[in-house]
């Protein structure tokens, strides 16, 4: 990545980074604690597609 040039130093905190992604999926009712993609009854907030 050095050699490439990448400087982002909080690109940990993307919301494109894949645990942050997963995390989110979790916290909106999408994923369970086994990331195993919940029925759309179970979840807690309106479905909508995640983009």
């Amino acid at each position: 990545m050095e050699r490439d040039g990448f400087a982002d130093q909080a690109y940990r905190e993307s919301s494109f980074m894949r645990l942050n992604v997963l995390r989110k999926f979790k916290e909106d009712g999408w994923l369970t604690d086994y990331l195993e993609w919940l029925p759309v009854l179970k979840r807690s907030t309106p479905a909508q597609v995640p983009v």
